[in-house]
C-alpha cells in the first residue's frame, strides 16, 4: 500500500487566485500578451543621473582620452629639409690672432652644447628644428677670402679691437665693393 501510494501520489498546486488586485492585473497582464499591448514599464529615475556636473566632466575626460590615442601621421621632416635647400653659409675671414676659430668654436657650442677643439673645414650645425648653418673658416689670403665669400651668404669680418683695421681686411673690403658678393658683417674681438 505504500509503494502504491508514493507511486501515484498526485500532489495539489497553490490554489490560483480568482479574485483581488492581483487577481486583475495578472489578467490584464496576459490578455495585453495575447493582444501584443504589452506596455513596457521604466521608471524614469530609475537610471538619472545624481550630479549632472560630475557626469559631465567625466564625459569630457573621456571624450579628452579617446582623442589622445588618434593617430596623427606626422610629416617627413627629411623631405621638407630636402625641399628647403641647403643651410646658408657663413664665411669667418680676417687676420690671423683675432678670434676666429674662438667665434666658431662659440657659436657651435651655443647652439650644440659641444666644446670643439678644432675647427677645421665647414661645420654644419642646427639652430633650430628645421633651420640649419654652414660656418667656414677661412684663411689669411686674399685669394682664398673672395673665394670663399662667392660661396658664402654672409660673411664675418674679425677685427682686433686692439689693434684696428689691418691692410688684409682694407684688402678684404675693396675686393667685396667691387665685386659686390655676399653681406659683410664686422665683429670686433
Amino acid at each position: 500500500m505504500a509503494d502504491a501510494a508514493v507511486d501515484g501520489q498526485v500532489n495539489r498546486g497553490h490554489k490560483a487566485v480568482k479574485s483581488g488586485r492581483g487577481a486583475r492585473e495578472k489578467k490584464r497582464a496576459k490578455k495585453d500578451k495575447r493582444d501584443g499591448n504589452q506596455k513596457e514599464r521604466h521608471n524614469s529615475r530609475a537610471f538619472g543621473v545624481a550630479n549632472t556636473v560630475r557626469t559631465q566632466r567625466s564625459i569630457q575626460r573621456n571624450l579628452d582620452r579617446a582623442q589622445k590615442k588618434e593617430y596623427v601621421p606626422l610629416s617627413d621632416r627629411r623631405a621638407a629639409r630636402a625641399e628647403e635647400g641647403p643651410p646658408p653659409v657663413v664665411a669667418v675671414v680676417g687676420p690671423p690672432g683675432v678670434g676666429k676659430s674662438t667665434l666658431i668654436r662659440s657659436l657651435v657650442r651655443m647652439y650644440t652644447n659641444h666644446s670643439l677643439a678644432d675647427p677645421t673645414g665647414p661645420i654644419t650645425v642646427c639652430t633650430s628644428k628645421s633651420r640649419r648653418i654652414t660656418l667656414l673658416e677661412c684663411p689669411n689670403d686674399a685669394a682664398a677670402m673672395l673665394d670663399a665669400a662667392k660661396v658664402a651668404d654672409l660673411v664675418l669680418l674679425c677685427v682686433d679691437a686692439k689693434f684696428g683695421f689691418e691692410m688684409e681686411s682694407f684688402e678684404f673690403l675693396n675686393m667685396m665693393q667691387t665685386h659686390g658678393f655676399p653681406k659683410v658683417m664686422g665683429v670686433f674681438t
